[in-house]
């Protein structure tokens, strides 16, 4: 992978490629916890203080009324181990957890006797909600989107949906984190999907937008404060709305800051409009789109809501803008045979000899709880093998199987030959400089 990253940094033009982590500053930011600890401090006198336990001994955590926790499917069973030790240190303390895992496993992990709430769904608002009734003692029925203990009773309060105004998105409290520097930093400007692929276990539903005031103080306090100056747009439809993207991109492009910048958008719509304006783009150094597959079976299986067809088109109207193209890829995904993988290898390879895309990152697909494939495999024809979920990552060998198709282990042995041929192919194309020519026309298809 440092073939990738290495090619990845000369094509965004650092001025210092020493440092392959500055790329990964984004995930210094714990953004779920800035939102939560902005929206608690507007709401009221509390004090609020975050303790990463990969940097500190956890027997030094100081007691709290409140505990919260926020994880994904892979570290879970690490974050619960957590909880334990500080639940046996204060019994009386109240723990809470959440993120799409605990959403999806709410009584599951209730019945483990650990985390006394979980919160399902989108967390400020619903936490600053618990905060407000625990400190007035008021009852937790009241409260919609979680599960909860009661007499070692589980109660599931009713889902509701969130008002869709800008107190979803508080400003984020960045002095919560204690970080001097952040090279590199996400912003959202928007949050939420309308589409529900088979695979995501994020269910928005709708888009919220924030406040473009917010979002111009935000970068400003990231520019002059923490000394940022690559910034991740990580709405994950950038380019839906035409009319705020425009705003967005002339918030980023005219300005005297030394700033690059990067978003992530579907490739099943791109308007012709919006390419027009990244077109005289001189900040953005990067685009990263969605592929997942280029089998169209097996885009639709899984509720992708794109087409082969889409996908050539679009990446061949983002070439004109002449920016690096970041192209996401998933391997395995219900539907795979050995055929259609063979045929995603040499998509891959084609694109990036074509620069329809300059790189690509790829992984095992993964049946993350709160999916529709976790909660019904059989539906999808997998057969999920194990559900200890440190094994729920990519980078390790598939926990599923593909029934009547390829199984756990031919997957992760297509996983590593991908890593290896494309590291050729980034070597030959990018250092050597030579021609790459694949095989397999019969994939083309007339669509390149």
């Amino acid at each position: 992978m440092k073939t990738f990253y290495n090619i990845r940094l000369s094509k965004i033009n650092f001025k210092n490629k020493t440092n392959l982590k500055k790329l990964s500053d984004v995930y210094k930011q714990k953004l779920n916890f800035l939102f939560l600890s902005g929206k608690i401090k507007k709401q009221g006198n509390h004090s609020i203080t975050y303790f990463d336990s990969t940097k500190k001994d956890i027997f030094n955590i100081k007691k709290a009324d409140l505990f919260a926790f926020s994880s994904f499917s892979c570290n879970y069973n690490k974050t619960l181990n957590i909880a334990k030790k500080i639940k046996k240190k204060f019994p009386k303390s109240k723990l809470i957890i959440g993120g799409s895992h605990a959403s999806a496993l709410s009584k599951e992990i209730l019945h483990k006797k650990v985390f006394d709430i979980v919160v399902r769904g989108n967390g400020e608002i619903i936490f600053a909600k618990i905060v407000h009734a625990i400190e007035n003692k008021k009852p937790l029925q009241i409260i919609p989107n979680i599960s909860y203990l009661c007499k070692d009773k589980i109660i599931e309060n009713p889902i509701q949906g969130v008002d869709s105004s800008n107190s979803l998105f508080p400003f984020p409290d960045y002095p919560l984190l204690n970080e001097k520097k952040f090279y590199s930093a996400r912003v959202f400007t928007s949050r939420g999907c309308p589409f529900n692929c088979a695979f995501c276990a994020n269910k928005q539903g709708t888009i919220f937008y924030r406040n473009i005031k917010e979002i111009k103080k935000e970068i400003n306090l990231l520019y002059y404060k923490y000394g940022t100056r690559l910034f991740y747009i990580g709405d994950e439809n950038f380019v839906n709305n035409i009319n705020r993207a425009t705003q967005i991109i002339k918030l980023l492009e005219n300005n005297n800051k030394n700033i690059k910048w990067i978003f992530q958008t579907r490739l099943s719509y791109i308007p012709q409009e919006i390419i027009d304006v990244l077109q005289k783009s001189k900040k953005l150094v990067e685009i990263d789109v969605g592929i997942e597959n280029f089998d169209a079976n097996v885009l639709k299986l899984n509720n992708k809501h794109l087409t082969p067809e889409q996908i050539i088109k679009n990446l061949k109207k983002l070439k004109t803008i002449n920016k690096l193209i970041l192209g996401y890829w998933i391997i395995g995904l219900p539907g795979e045979t050995k055929q259609t993988l063979q045929k995603n290898l040499y998509v891959m390879k084609k694109m990036i000899k074509e620069n329809l895309v300059t790189l690509i990152e790829f992984g095992c697909f993964v049946p993350y709880p709160g999916t529709k494939i976790f909660a019904n495999p059989e539906k999808y024809n997998i057969k999920i093998n194990t559900y200890n979920y440190s094994k729920y990552t990519s980078e390790y060998p598939p926990v599923f199987d593909i029934i009547n198709g390829p199984t756990s282990k031919d997957l992760y042995r297509h996983y590593n030959k991908t890593l290896v041929e494309l590291t050729e192919l980034y070597k030959s194309k990018y250092i050597k400089e030579s021609n790459y020519l694949g095989n397999m026309k019969e994939f083309e298809g007339g669509l390149f």
